[in-house]
């Protein structure tokens, strides 16, 4: 009776305690965390991937279940990337979340900014601000009603935007990883385009509730910052961590160099195709000038977003100019950091635009066989009449081009050495010692580019072949004057 009194007894308490001890931590996690805390508190907080002490406020303990795989956990975690920027009179964060669902939750829940000042005696924390989400979207319409502002209409599209993709819109059945892959990459776009309209904009970061500038921030102070959810995940579905910015010494900011170096592949006549790498920033300024001018002359109206290399290591930015210009120039670029802030220009690159366009080739108007000669032997001459509707200013000179598939070199050959000038509108060729082929006028540049005539048929008769020919057979051939024209 005894032993089943004990046993009894065993049981309430664990049952008891399998009730209070998670409702008990689930009340410690979820404790408004804005007084001061101890040093042994603060000794927790760590930000470090590889530990696995979390910040208050991202979701409270217990709500794990204990047959979760506890290795593979931090394959869950979903970290609020931040950045900080010292202007001495302020300090400017701006953060991030890799992730869509963990975006979309923080959009609605919003973010808390904490600070601790570097050098007090005791770990304590600052509340700057809790519950910083997107302005609504009345409000987005408030503040930027042109239309015209494509940007503010991106941000705002990216938050509040119809017609997000379902597993029915999808081209796989729902539920297979098909749906699942095309649900991600449509959630990814989305979130693209929201990060970078932020990166362009200061204004719009603000708006979207990824920006906080701290204007209390004393000059020469050290200060550290946490970024977390304001509002903690009771489903065990997210796992949030937080951000931490830290030693930021408030000191004016001075950009430091782009260090860039840029090269150059030329494309087409006036066309140039640059390249550079950058692995961090994503959106860039092109600059051009002559060389020998002072000044710099912008390239792109807004500001150029090469196509998003989502997951991929390779940080090469390329970026095609077609000013249609001869000459030597100079390139530099500039890119839109996190803050919005412009690094200065990258050192000048110098590239080469040589004289790739041939000029507009003339036209042939008749082609005239001349045989002044008594004799069959005599020479046969070949009079090529041509006009050009325009004489460019490079345009130098007219080549004569002749060609027989018979010939085993199968290349076009020159006609004649003689100098036809930009002027003329006929040439005079001794063809004597060539048979029917085609025939065409080149016109040449100083850059010895070339522009053609559409090729004609130069029909040369072989008079001494069919002279024999009428021999044997008793006939006679008047050999006088002979002229063909076509």
């Amino acid at each position: 009776m005894k032993q089943q009194y004990n046993n009894m007894k065993a049981l309430v308490w664990l049952l008891a305690a399998a009730v209070c001890v998670p409702c008990m931590l689930s009340w410690a996690a979820t404790i408004p965390w804005r007084a001061p805390l101890g040093v042994a508190v603060g000794d927790t907080i760590v930000q470090e991937a590889d530990d696995d002490d979390l910040l208050p406020g991202t979701y409270p303990v217990g709500t794990l279940s204990r047959d979760s795989v506890e290795d593979s956990i931090e394959d869950l975690y979903v970290y609020i990337k931040a950045v900080g920027r010292t202007y001495g009179d302020s300090i400017v964060l701006r953060w991030a979340v890799e992730s869509y669902p963990e975006w979309d939750r923080l959009n609605r829940t919003g973010y808390d900014v904490l600070r601790h000042t570097e050098g007090e005696g005791e770990f304590l924390l600052d509340t700057l601000a809790t519950g910083i989400r997107p302005m609504s979207l009345a409000d987005f319409r408030r503040c930027y009603p042109d239309t015209i502002d494509s940007l503010a209409y991106m941000a705002m599209g990216a938050i509040y935007g119809e017609g997000d993709m379902t597993p029915e819109m999808t081209n796989y059945e729902p539920g297979s990883i098909g749906s699942f892959v095309e649900l991600e990459q449509d959630q990814k776009t989305r979130l693209i385009g929201a990060f970078l309209a932020a990166e362009w904009r200061p204004d719009l970061a603000q708006a979207m509730g990824l920006r906080f500038v701290d204007k209390t921030a004393k000059k020469g102070k050290t200060y550290s910052y946490f970024i977390m959810p304001s509002v903690p995940d009771t489903t065990g579905r997210f796992f949030i961590m937080p951000a931490q910015v830290e030693n930021l010494r408030n000191e004016k900011y001075v950009p430091a160099p782009y260090d860039v170096a840029l090269t150059d592949t030329i494309l087409e006549h006036g066309s140039v195709g640059l390249s550079w790498n950058d692995a961090i920033n994503g959106t860039f300024d092109v600059f051009w000038r002559k060389v020998g001018e002072a000044d710099w002359r912008k390239v792109n109206e807004l500001p150029y977003a090469p196509p998003f290399r989502f997951g991929q290591d390779d940080p090469s930015i390329f970026y095609e100019h077609s000013p249609g210009v001869v000459g030597l120039y100079e390139y530099a670029v500039r890119a839109y950091d996190a803050f919005g802030d412009l690094t200065p220009l990258s050192a000048p690159h110098k590239v080469f635009f040589p004289d790739l366009m041939p000029p507009l080739g003339p036209e042939i108007t008749s082609i005239v066989i001349d045989r002044p000669g008594k004799t069959l032997y005599d020479e046969v001459y070949a009079t090529i009449y041509f006009h050009k509707d325009s004489l460019e200013d490079d345009f130098v000179r007219y080549v004569p081009l002749y060609y027989n598939d018979r010939d085993s070199s199968k290349q076009w050959k020159l006609l004649t050495n003689q100098y036809i000038a930009p002027g003329d509108t006929m040439v005079r060729i001794d063809v004597t010692n060539i048979s029917t082929g085609m025939i065409t006028i080149a016109a040449v540049d100083t850059a010895e580019n070339m522009g053609y005539a559409y090729p004609k048929l130069l029909r040369v008769h072989c008079m001494r072949r069919s002279f024999f020919r009428l021999r044997v057979a008793d006939s006679c051939l008047h050999t006088a004057e002979m002229r063909d024209e076509m």
